[in-house]
Order: structure tokens, then C-alpha cells, then sequence
């Protein structure tokens, strides 16, 4: 039998399709947006506040996901058909319902501490994204674009309104971070050679000492929301990987 072109990349369009959606099952994501129902399934509870399947297959990206397989329809047929694969899977939707749990917890606390957002914070944000977008130079271009992965403009708002939420948190928590001149000359110290110039002499330290101190107040920082996020999750009650 003599196979074309055409009835190749027809098999291979099936084949590949069929994988999504096994794809969708296995990541226990709804594959139509319009399945209401199935939508509110719970996959996670954090503090009595459910986690949903619509809410994974929006952090998942999995749209985005789903238009790079196209292309490698090997790959998609990997992930569905090997241990290997499925372990992958199973990770990355771990992963990911980890993040939801988080961005949840970080919205229970910021309310009990009375954090808002104004829609003006919104607007702003939304400006900036606009100005930074090459593909878009509007509102509604932005929408245009939106509607190509499957997302809305109150969506992407959502994700600003969370965003915003998240850096006033961490400042509250984080506090004011100090940084001692003997922490910033045994940061140099120990990493000389990072501080090399073309030349391939070492900077002095007053010229990389702004630089270390910020670099240094940072990640005790980030330390210190880090150890933030850790208590607050074991302090919670969380009911994790909830499956039909």
C-alpha cells in the first residue's frame, strides 16, 4: 500500500491528537473550557479553600504545552507511553498544584492582614505589560492575543491582582534587611574570581561593594520568605492530590 504525503501527516495529526488528549486525562485537566461540571472537580482543599481542575489547567499552561507537542508528536507519544513519562507527568503536576497551594495560602494571609489591591494598581500593571509587548500595542490587541491561548483579559487581571498581592505580602514579611560590612568583604573574599574584570584583574572592593550588599540583602530576602512559606504550609490544614 503506498502512503502520501498528505495520508502521513493525517496519521500522524490523529495520532498526535489522540495523545493530547490522553494528555488532558492524565494531568486530570478538562479538555473543553465550557465543561463546567467537571471543571469544579477539587484536586486540592487548603484551609477548607478548594483548589480546582479549571484553576491547574490555567497555572499548567497546558494550552501552550499542547501547541509545542504538535510539533513532536515522538515526544507526546514519551510522555503518555513510558514510565518514564508518566513520572514526568505526575511531577509536573505536582508541581503545579504545589504553586496553587502556595498562591492560595499567600491570599488567606494577606486578607487576615488586610492587604488590597486597588484596580488602579491593576490598570497600571496592565499598561506596562502593553507598552512591554511587542505583538500588541492595545487593549484589544492584547485580547486578540489572549483569546489564542485560551484566556481572557479577567483573567490576566487575576493574575495581577495576585501578583500584586504576593510582593506586598513578601515586603511585609520580609522586613527591613540589614547587611554588615564584615558580610560584604567575606562575600568577596570568598568569590574573587567572580569579581574579574576583562583584563582579568580583580576589581577592588569598593567598586563591587554596592553590588554585593544588594546582591547579599536579597537573598536574605528571598531566605527569609522562603522560611515564611515553609512554616505557614505546616501550619495549615491541606489535603493534597485529589482525584476522581
Amino acid at each position: 500500500m503506498k502512503y502520501t504525503r498528505k495520508g502521513n501527516d493525517l496519521v500522524s495529526y490523529m495520532t498526535a491528537s489522540l495523545l493530547f488528549l490522553l494528555l488532558f486525562a492524565t494531568l486530570a485537566i478538562p479538555v473543553h473550557a465550557d465543561q463546567e461540571e467537571k471543571q469544579s472537580s477539587t484536586v486540592a482543599i487548603v484551609n477548607g479553600e478548594e483548589i480546582t481542575k479549571r484553576s491547574l489547567a490555567r497555572r499548567a499552561v497546558i494550552q501552550r504545552i499542547l501547541l509545542a507537542l504538535k510539533g513532536v508528536p515522538e515526544f507526546a507519544k514519551f510522555l503518555m507511553k513510558t514510565k518514564e513519562g508518566q513520572r514526568a507527568l505526575d511531577a509536573y503536576r505536582s508541581h503545579v498544584i504545589e504553586k496553587l497551594i502556595e498562591e492560595e495560602l499567600i491570599l488567606q494571609k494577606a486578607e487576615s492582614r488586610g492587604i488590597e489591591v486597588k484596580d488602579r494598581e491593576i490598570e497600571n500593571r496592565l499598561t506596562t505589560i502593553i507598552n512591554r509587548t511587542k505583538e500588541v500595542k492595545n487593549k484589544e490587541e492584547l485580547i486578540e492575543k489572549l483569546k489564542k491561548d485560551q484566556r481572557t483579559l479577567e483573567d490576566l487581571k487575576e493574575e495581577i491582582r495576585r501578583k500584586i498581592v504576593r510582593e506586598k505580602l513578601r515586603r511585609e514579611v520580609v522586613g527591613k534587611v540589614n547587611v554588615s560590612e564584615s558580610e560584604i568583604r567575606n562575600h568577596y573574599e570568598k568569590n574573587k574570581d567572580s569579581f574579574r574584570g576583562k583584563d582579568g584583574e580583580v576589581k577592588p572592593l569598593a567598586e563591587e561593594k554596592d553590588h554585593i550588599r544588594e546582591k547579599l540583602r536579597e537573598d536574605k530576602k528571598e531566605a527569609r520568605w522562603k522560611e515564611w512559606l515553609t512554616k505557614v504550609k505546616k501550619e495549615a490544614k491541606i489535603v493534597r492530590d485529589l482525584r476522581d
